[in-house]
């Protein structure tokens, strides 16, 4: 991930940082019925109509955490672009580095405000 996109993704996760949604799923294709998709949707209050909201999506993930998400803080992501270790099939570190809440190793990362 070049240093603009994740300057980009830093900024949508530090304006919103609630978790709203959070959704494991496997295309059960041929090719990929071992492989995760993670989306997970944050939102600067969840309480507050018409709230701004982004949606993180970990495709090809091959491995994941989840902490305890029974709490209501904000969490702040971190991503660590770790393809020069030449890790199989994982390209980021993905998690929240101050409660735990969520650990991802995926191939790809989309981000964008819905």
């Amino acid at each position: 991930m070049k240093q603009e996109q994740e300057n980009k993704l830093y900024e949508m996760v530090r304006a919103t940082g609630y978790i709203e949604a959070l959704n494991l799923s496997r295309p059960m294709e041929e090719k990929s019925a071992k492989e995760y998709n993670i989306t997970l949707v944050l939102s600067t209050c969840p309480y507050e109509k018409d709230d701004l909201r982004v949606e993180l999506k970990f495709n090809e993930v091959k491995d994941f955490k989840i902490g305890n998400i029974n709490n209501f803080y904000k969490i702040f992501i971190e991503v660590s672009d770790v393809s020069e270790r030449q890790l199989e099939d994982i390209k980021y570190i993905v998690e929240d580095v101050e409660h735990s809440t969520i650990f991802v190793q995926c191939n790809e990362i989309q981000y964008k405000y819905i």
